[in-house]
């Protein structure tokens, strides 16, 4: 009798445990999403791989806290840290255009334009960087 209930008790433990680490698992990956939000993609022109735009909204040890992260990889993610964060900075303009499939040309407006995370070669690809001030009209010498 000993035996059986030992039986049950450690099937009825097992059972919790996998069900605990699979809660666990669940809880990780279905807050990456809450931290980042995919602001546009842009794949390659042979589409090998994409770069994904990411914004945080999080602040602590992210590559830029409530910045923005551009991330190469072979196809779309959810969490910028299973693809190749190349630039994470903040810019008021962001913008990035593949030139062949040998460079990236990324363009950052704002006044805060130094970036945070800049990669100058990935994976044989380079990355081209301009930064520039966001110039307003009404605040132009005439």
């Amino acid at each position: 009798m000993a035996v059986s209930w030992f039986m049950r008790f450690s099937t009825v433990l097992c059972w919790l445990v996998i069900l605990c680490l699979g809660m666990a698992w669940w809880f990780r990956y279905s807050l990456v999403e809450l931290d980042n939000t995919v602001v546009q993609e842009l794949a390659s022109p042979d589409g090998s791989l994409v770069i994904q735009e990411f914004r945080s909204n999080r602040d602590g040890f992210d590559h830029a806290p409530y910045g923005q992260m551009l991330v190469l990889s072979r196809k779309p993610t959810r969490n910028p840290e299973d693809g190749y964060v190349f630039f994470a900075g903040y810019c008021q303009k962001l913008s990035y255009a593949w030139e062949g499939m040998t460079r990236v040309n990324v363009q950052c407006l704002g006044d805060d334009t130094e970036p945070r995370t800049l990669s100058t070669q990935m994976y044989g690809i380079e990355v081209q960087y301009r930064a520039g001030v966001v110039r307003n009209a009404k605040h132009q010498p005439g």
